[in-house]
């Protein structure tokens, strides 16, 4: 009973650092992304302003 709780523990604390280094690493991604995003975004709307001013 001991081992199994023990086993079933340690496997739960891997999973979870598993995902959360997953997570991680997605939002490390999201968050380079979205500056190129709002680049692109910003530059389109910039030319638009820069075009009426």
């Amino acid at each position: 009973m001991i081992t199994d709780s023990v086993t079933g523990a340690v496997l739960i604390s891997i999973i979870d650092m598993i995902l959360l280094l997953f997570f991680l690493y997605v939002i490390g991604l999201i968050l380079k992304l979205l500056p190129l995003i709002n680049k692109i975004h910003s530059n389109s709307h910039g030319r638009e302003k820069h075009d009426n001013t």
